[in-house]
């Protein structure tokens, strides 16, 4: 189950809706949802629908969509990126020591302009946003 899955599924949820794609006509599940956002997003372009999108897929592929975003930047649709270190007791094998290099690389303001810059010259606008808790304290929103 994919961010973007789990994001619909919290907006129907807020709304009070369960929406069903058996018995409900307005409703559709995409079957080849599971290859991923531009697949989905394709597939809604040609129906003219309505989706949920990550930003990045909408901003790589919005030269050729006649869809446009309804609803940008509520917290409901937020879908973070996490770095989560896997447990060194649990799988003794992995390589701890550069895994916690790695992820506290991540949270630092180097990788998080990476993050932030990333292909911005080519789409115009952020694909991402940087979001680490020392990112977030030295850039408060």
């Amino acid at each position: 189950m994919s961010g973007t899955h789990v994001s619909e599924m919290n907006v129907w949820k807020a709304a009070g809706i369960a929406p069903d794609g058996e018995k409900d006509e307005w409703y559709t599940v995409f079957s080849l949802g599971k290859l991923g956002n531009g697949t989905t997003t394709d597939f809604t372009n040609k129906r003219n629908a309505y989706t949920i999108m990550d930003r990045a897929t909408y901003l790589t592929k919005k030269k050729g969509l006649r869809i446009v975003p309804l609803v940008e930047g509520d917290p409901i649709l937020l879908n973070l990126i996490a770095a989560i270190e896997v447990s060194p007791k649990r799988f003794p094998n992995v390589n701890n020591a550069d895994v916690v290099k790695f992820v506290n690389w991540l949270c630092e303001d180097e990788a998080q302009m990476i993050i932030k810059d990333f292909k911005v010259k080519q789409y115009g606008e952020p694909l991402f946003f940087p979001n680490s808790d020392q990112w977030n304290k030295k850039h408060p929103k």
